[in-house]
């Protein structure tokens, strides 16, 4: 016999890699990490790697989500900084990243957004793109940032999911 919740097969985490230019404005296409239109993720870490840097003038980059129509056709403005802010991307120095010249291969992590609430400040929402956002500046070099994002699903035991895979509020449990 099969029983319901042996329907939706069991996700695993997804780490999303994104390599980018530094100092390029991303827009559109270009700007979109990540996207995921039946299941909500949960961002549970982020860093990046440095191929090359050259100039050493700060190139902060965002974390955040694209606009999109939530579960009651609502239209859900962009927060191209919910994630990761541009005061919170720090290089391995402590300092706004890229203010030094770093070296090939550093790794920086950065801070993920707190929910001691469970009010679902990390969740990228069922169908909204995970976006990210460059400064203008004068670098020349190429960053890999790479995102570790958890389904938000029936099969992992939170509840946060109907079966079909739905999102809908009214089934979410994220206060862990």
């Amino acid at each position: 016999m099969i029983r319901a919740r042996n329907v939706i097969p069991a996700l695993k985490d997804r780490i999303v890699n994104f390599p980018f230019p530094l100092g390029v404005n991303l827009t559109g296409e270009k700007a979109v990490m990540f996207l995921n239109p039946f299941y909500d993720y949960q961002i549970v870490g982020m860093g990046a790697l440095v191929d090359v840097a050259t100039v050493a003038t700060p190139a902060p980059f965002t974390l955040g989500y694209g606009a999109y129509t939530d579960i009651h056709g609502v239209l859900q403005q962009a927060n191209l900084t919910q994630f990761l802010t541009a005061a919170n991307c720090l290089d391995v120095n402590g300092q706004p990243f890229s203010t030094q010249i770093l070296p090939v291969g550093t790794l920086s992590y950065f801070t993920v957004q707190p929910d001691p609430l469970g009010q679902g400040l990390n969740i990228l929402r069922a169908g909204s793109p995970l976006v990210i956002g460059t400064a203008a500046a004068t670098n020349a070099g190429t960053v890999t940032v790479f995102v570790a994002l958890r389904p938000k699903d029936k099969d992992r035991g939170d509840a946060s999911k109907r079966p079909g895979g739905a999102s809908d509020e009214g089934y979410a449990s994220y206060y862990k």
